[in-house]
């Protein structure tokens, strides 16, 4: 994860997703946090999405790009980015 794209990769035994996310220009909003609103944090309405499921043995099955999509980057994200993926 950089300022500008999101990339998230899973893998098990139907093989591979990859996702990245491209952030684009935006806007400061409130973001809710249990019971009160808490700091501004950047949204945007103009993202673009690349999504890839390939098999176990790497041929492509699906691909495509969405390019009107919503972003948001908000939470314990060092946290979740630290989680070690499972062997599959």
């Amino acid at each position: 994860m950089d300022d500008t794209h999101v990339r998230w990769s899973v893998f098990g035994p139907d093989g591979r997703l990859e996702i990245v996310a491209e952030r684009a220009a935006g806007g400061l909003l409130h973001a809710p946090l249990r019971a009160a609103m808490y700091r501004r944090v950047e949204e945007t309405m103009l993202a673009t999405i690349q999504v890839r499921h390939s098999d176990a043995r790497g041929h492509t099955v699906w691909e495509d790009t969405g390019t009107i999509a919503s972003m948001e980057i908000f939470g314990e994200v060092d946290r979740l980015v630290s989680i070690s993926p499972r062997k599959a």
